[in-house]
């Protein structure tokens, strides 16, 4: 069985991949070392609110920050696998297939 706990930053392992927390309901206790999962990477502290899981095996994994943030900077190799067409690419100013030039001679290109 796992429990969901709510508690502080206590300390900061492993380069932040790891961490323990106090837990919040039961003053003095601290919890397993929790896996700090990618997106929270580098944007822990200690004394930060967080809530975390627990198994009963002593492992555990950092769920979110109370505040409900993360670095927003991913780090190391990401992979992102969809299909993309030059159409859905957008710019403010002009879409990438629907866009015209006008030449050196103030004639305007077909849309490309």
């Amino acid at each position: 069985m796992a429990q969901i706990n709510k508690g502080l930053v206590s300390t900061i392992q492993d380069g932040g991949k790891s961490i323990t927390a106090v837990i919040s309901n039961a003053p003095g206790a601290v919890s397993c070392t929790l896996t700090v999962p990618f997106f929270l990477l580098e944007c822990l502290e200690v004394g930060m609110p967080i809530a975390f899981v627990e198994f009963e095996d002593c492992t555990g994994l950092v769920l979110a920050r109370m505040d409900g943030e993360w670095n927003h900077d991913l780090k190391g190799e990401v992979r992102v696998e969809l299909e993309v067409t030059a159409s859905d690419f957008v710019a403010d100013t002009a879409a990438f297939n629907s866009h015209t030039h006008t030449g050196v001679h103030g004639e305007t290109s077909t849309p490309h």
